[in-house]
């Protein structure tokens, strides 16, 4: 581990043949600036470069999980997340972020609606639930597509929580993939129907009658 100062989630560095960076997130999630370290090393990471995600979290706060998701989305580099043991809530959405997903035998995920708070006067409280709310739906949503069917995220959504161990994350991650393939599949026709059709002649303008 590098010697860095308390207040940023350390990493390890190693490299064989690629620069391999790697965070264990076995800890509460918690505020954005704990993760300094891994939106400056996604941000610099090069598409031969790989960063791996060490999970065995309870979840944390809404905030530091933006902040994760943030630099995996922005990064060139291959994400990967290894579940070792607990993933739950915040965990089990960074991990279906990454690119590749390795489940550990005693791997187990809790997925429920994201949990947030706030504090204010009664107006300013309404709109802050409501567009966290939205926010947190949509990324439910994005997050979970493929990986449980559209009933269960809509029980998800109402409050119902999902508990799978190895075997059954195992199985959602190959059902996602099949998902997804399709999904691809789908557009890739939709787009060579598109490129097949007949361009349409333009439309002759009608003259105007001379004065």
């Amino acid at each position: 581990d590098q010697g860095f100062s308390n207040k940023a989630l350390p990493y390890a560095f190693q490299s064989i043949f690629r620069n391999n960076f790697m965070f264990k997130l076995d800890e509460p999630v918690t505020e954005p600036a704990y993760y300094r370290n891994i939106t400056d090393i996604c941000l610099q990471a090069k598409d031969e470069d790989q960063i791996h995600f060490i999970l065995n979290t309870p979840g944390g706060l809404f905030s530091g999980l933006s902040t994760i998701l943030d630099a995996m989305a922005r990064t060139d580099a291959l994400t990967v997340a290894i579940i070792q043991g607990d993933c739950s809530s915040a965990g089990s959405i960074i991990a279906l972020h990454a690119d590749v997903v390795d489940v550990g035998p005693y791997a187990t995920m809790l997925c429920h609606q994201v949990s947030y708070g706030s504090a204010g006067k009664d107006a300013d409280v309404v709109a802050h639930v409501n567009h966290t709310t939205k926010q947190a739906s949509k990324l439910v949503r994005d997050t979970y597509e493929g990986f449980m069917s559209e009933s269960e995220i809509d029980l998800l959504l109402e409050g119902k929580q999902f508990y799978f161990d190895a075997e059954e994350i195992v199985t959602r991650l190959e059902a996602r993939d099949e998902y997804r393939d399709a999904q691809i599949e789908a557009m890739q026709e939709q787009a060579a129907v598109e490129d097949s059709s007949p361009v349409p002649k333009p439309t002759k303008k009608t003259p105007k009658p001379k004065e």
